[in-house]
């Protein structure tokens, strides 16, 4: 899922200086692992600026009927097409998408595939590790005051080892090590992980890294030496 991303935190944007660490970090799961695919992102607008988001898109030109088809979701291509449909340039173009994303909520899209990787772990402590060289004035809130980290839920989950493990040949082997929902069309499949009022679960990054440290703890090889590269 996320695989020499680290640079990035060196070229990305004044508005999204850290929109990789959050998106990937909300994509790992409770159990620690994550899902292999990263689908294409949308977003949504938040309730709580419905006013300032129709100021601004009817400044831009844009249509009531326009802004009505946003209501749900949009992503930054819908936007660049209406508008080079009016012929604006490309600088008016990204003004007006960087101050929608700032005013609206990632609707991260996952695909578990075929299997989980725990050293993708690492891949994202490197990426908080380049937030920190490249802003460490920003690192404080970026770990403890945005408290909007939440937990993926993947349709498919690791067994516990007293399921995965048998005896073959006199000697303890692993296989079938992952178990998968089949869901159907209609389910109201939970991508979130949510409290007992059935609210999406969402904390600050510190508190999920400590979660995860405990977590990865606790899933040492039988001598405690290292961590198990993942299951299939």
């Amino acid at each position: 899922m996320c695989v020499r991303t680290e640079e990035t935190t060196f070229i990305l944007t004044q508005n999204s200086k850290h929109s990789n660490i959050k998106m990937f970090m909300n994509l790992i799961q409770m159990d620690g692992y994550n899902p292999l695919s990263v689908d294409a992102m949308s977003y949504s607008f938040k309730e709580e600026y419905a006013e300032q988001i129709n100021t601004l898109l009817e400044a831009f030109s844009f249509t009531p009927a326009s802004v009505k088809s946003f209501k749900n979701k949009f992503t930054p291509g819908e936007i660049a097409r209406i508008m080079r449909s009016q012929n604006q340039d490309w600088d008016t173009i990204t003004e007006l998408i960087s101050k929608l994303v700032d005013l609206s909520e990632a609707n991260i899209k996952a695909t578990f595939k075929e299997g989980f990787w725990i050293d993708h772990w690492t891949y994202n402590l490197e990426l908080i590790k380049s937030f920190k060289e490249m802003y460490p004035d920003m690192l404080e809130k970026a770990l403890y005051k945005e408290k909007d980290y939440r937990f993926y839920v993947s349709p498919a989950y690791v067994l516990p080892r007293s399921k995965r493990y048998t005896v073959k040949e006199g000697k303890l082997v692993q296989r079938n090590g992952i178990q998968e929902i089949e869901l159907e069309p209609s389910d109201d499949f939970k991508t979130w992980l949510v409290n007992d009022d059935n609210e999406v679960y969402k904390t600050n990054l510190m508190s999920k890294l400590w979660i995860l440290a405990m977590v990865k703890f606790s899933v040492l090889d039988p001598n405690g030496g290292r961590l198990r590269n993942g299951s299939r």
